[in-house]
């Protein structure tokens, strides 16, 4: 159970990073663009930067993910599905034409 605690915990911090890069490049650049009178180009440059910074955040997350997940199927497997799509297909395919049966019943007049 502490595993995945601690997983959460890594996980979760992908959003406030994503946030605080955002401000950071954000207000670095109105603060910037305050000090040399660049109005609005530090700013939007800045916000760049914070997204890039944010997006290389998500994307290092994504990555660390793969890998545990990689590295828990080689250890534990790879756990059967709960439900067979194929099986469910079928199922829905098999629920539609008993729906259209009986609706083709009900439209036909009685003898």
């Amino acid at each position: 159970m502490s595993a995945q605690w601690k997983a959460a915990g890594s996980y979760g911090t992908i959003g406030l990073e994503l946030v605080l890069s955002l401000m950071v490049g954000l207000f670095g650049g109105r603060w910037l663009d305050g000090k040399w009178g660049t109005e609005p180009w530090l700013t939007v440059i800045g916000f760049c930067f914070g997204l890039a910074a944010g997006a290389k955040a998500i994307h290092r997350g994504w990555k660390e993910m793969q890998e545990v997940t990689a590295r828990e199927e080689r250890e534990e497997g790879n756990p059967q599905p709960r439900y067979d799509p194929d099986e469910e297909k079928a199922r829905d395919r098999d629920q539609d034409k008993d729906k259209d049966k009986d609706e083709g019943t009900q439209d036909q007049p009685p003898e």
